[in-house]
């Protein structure tokens, strides 16, 4: 964990942008790569560790507390489809991975998000996720922040020279094993 992080800050620009993700100074020619076929040969990653169904605003403010104390956050929303032009909906599902637990917020139940700025505008805890511009600006549509220590690892992964920079073959090729995402059919 100590390694990753040192990694993260020595490719980064020392001053962070407010309120972006940050970015990689340069990109390097892809070298690393690995083929869709060869991902699905490879065993399916399954975590054993807590995961914690966030459902009101008490168990939100414990679940901060908890997550206040990690360096790296694992980051991702999820929100429902929508099939029609100009539909739009707002994000129901928080998930936030620590080094110990897994916390899913159910977003849609909770009346008070100012905790937001607890964790999204703390530099000191480095959030890292893909498609990150999406995922913020859908969050600030439910409650304003500024956001902080955000690191997108699709251009973190460009910059290593992996090609691979969707999350399952991010995941694939440091662990050789594959995530499932069931709406996608793997």
């Amino acid at each position: 964990m100590k390694n990753l992080l040192k990694k993260v800050k020595a490719l980064f620009r020392p001053k962070v942008h407010e309120d972006k993700p940050v970015r990689a100074m340069r990109k390097a020619t892809p070298r690393i790569s690995i083929s869709k076929e060869k991902i699905n040969t490879l065993p399916i990653f399954k975590y054993n560790g807590k995961i914690h169904l966030v459902r009101n605003d008490a168990q939100a403010a414990a679940a901060v507390k908890e997550l206040r104390r990690e360096r790296v956050l694992g980051f991702d929303i999820e929100t429902r489809p929508a099939f029609r032009k100009g539909e739009s909906y707002p994000p129901a599902l928080l998930q936030l991975a620590g080094h110990s637990a897994v916390y899913i917020f159910q977003l849609l139940a909770l009346r008070d998000l100012k905790w937001f700025h607890e964790i999204f505008s703390n530099a000191g805890i480095v959030k890292a996720g893909v498609s990150l511009d999406h995922d913020l600006k859908k969050l600030r549509e439910r409650q304003a922040f500024q956001s902080a220590g955000f690191v997108e690892l699709s251009e973190l992964s460009d910059q290593a020279g992996i090609q691979n920079n969707g999350l399952r073959g991010l995941a694939a090729l440091p662990r050789r094993t594959r995530t499932t995402d069931s709406r996608h059919g793997y």
